[in-house]
């Protein structure tokens, strides 16, 4: 199953204004009107969701096309494992910003609750169990198992990418203007892991982290220095070798692979 057009949860924008959200009279939610002109897909929170949401898509192609031919091959089991362990870091690097630095920041002027955190333990764990499942892939056996598990867990995090989207992010832009978030998202920045900027970057397109860039005063010199590396590892060692799986390419000369 497919769940990037079929899958969406049934979450409604919040309102802003509902008196259980704000902490105190010091801080009220009347700053989404210095929001304007910074698109909703400009933001860090979503630009990260866009590039799991991305990942997974990549990731659910190369598995379909693996059961569709009915096997893998050595160096397509080796692709698909070590893309799970890549995005797997990825999202873990995600909850522990959004739990370490996001919502410690979110909770000085809103009533957030624990529910985002809860949430991601739910997704936690269904990756705990994708472990195994990526872990017990055979060669020149079908990964319809995997898929099945797979699906399962990619309709639970779309779920959660979308309550947040809904909810903590419109929020935020209501309780913080952007130069009050801005530390925030560096912070954020700093912690991620190197695959997981890569990956941001890339599903984002140059162009528009480029507009990204400006739009957080980020220097130009950091995209040579070191964003436009970061990028291009994670093609090479996320996205290419599952290109490789999707198409049946051949990557050896190995009789099995």
């Amino acid at each position: 199953m497919d769940c990037f057009t079929a899958c969406s949860s049934a979450s409604t924008d919040v309102n802003p204004y509902d008196t259980k959200w704000k902490k105190s009279a010091e801080y009220p939610p009347d700053k989404d009107s210095q929001w304007e002109g910074r698109q909703w897909e400009r933001d860090e929170w979503k630009m990260a969701h866009n590039a799991l949401r991305g990942e997974m898509k990549d990731l659910h192609a190369a598995i379909m096309a693996g059961v569709e031919r009915g096997s893998l091959k050595a160096h397509e089991v080796n692709a698909l494992q070590d893309a799970w362990v890549q995005h797997k870091e990825h999202l873990l690097s995600n909850h522990q910003n959004k739990a370490e630095i996001v919502m410690g920041a979110l909770s000085e002027r809103i009533n957030v609750g624990e529910k985002m955190v809860n949430e991601h333990k739910k997704v936690s764990k269904k990756m705990d169990e994708l472990d195994q499942a990526f872990a017990s892939l055979q060669v020149l056996s079908s990964p319809d198992g995997l898929l099945r598990s797979f699906g399962t867990y990619q309709e639970e995090l779309l779920k959660v990418l979308d309550y947040e989207e809904h909810n903590e992010l419109i929020l935020m832009r209501y309780f913080f203007a952007p130069q009050e978030f801005r530390p925030v998202v560096e912070a954020i920045l700093s912690k991620t892991p190197a695959s997981a900027v890569g990956s941001l970057i890339y599903y984002a397109g140059d162009e528009e982290f480029f507009e990204f860039m400006k739009q957080e005063g980020m220097s130009t010199f950091s995209w040579y220095w070191e964003l436009r590396g970061k990028r291009n590892k994670f093609e090479d060692n996320f996205v290419q070798p599952l290109q490789a799986v999707a198409s049946g390419a051949q990557t050896n000369t190995c009789g099995l692979c």
